[in-house]
């Protein structure tokens, strides 16, 4: 008998850790703000509109080090609006982003941001 009920299992080939407050540079100008990161990419908010599919660079800091980063436009939307004290709203957008072509160099730095994360994680878990 169908119940109608499906099961989907989401297959992700990286693991994905939270990120709450380090931003990055989508472009010179516009910054963003990490949700969460993996060795395959990384979900970020930002005020400026993107297009799914395209190609940018994302600059962000890591461990003192400013890294640039080639990334494909996954998906792309309006998360939220953000009202600004003069009244102004704006939109808030969230984008997935995969990692194109990361050199070593960059693959090892991310690695290093990874497991900082771990450790916090881990302390954090300890001292709760």
């Amino acid at each position: 008998m169908d119940t109608g009920i499906r099961v989907y299992t989401i297959q992700r080939r990286y693991f994905r850790w939270r990120v709450w407050g380090p931003e990055g540079r989508i472009t010179p100008n516009h910054t963003a703000s990490f949700l969460n990161i993996s060795q395959g990419g990384a979900l970020i908010e930002h005020l400026h509109p993107v297009r799914p599919e395209s190609l940018l660079f994302l600059t962000i800091l890591v461990n003192e080090r400013e890294v640039r980063l080639k990334c494909r436009v996954v998906r792309s939307g309006v998360q939220c609006y953000e009202v600004w004290p003069t009244g102004k709203k704006e939109h808030v957008y969230r984008t997935g982003l995969e990692f194109l072509g990361l050199s070593e160099n960059s693959q090892g730095l991310i690695s290093e941001y990874i497991d900082s994360l771990r450790g916090e994680d881990k302390a954090t878990r300890g001292s709760a």
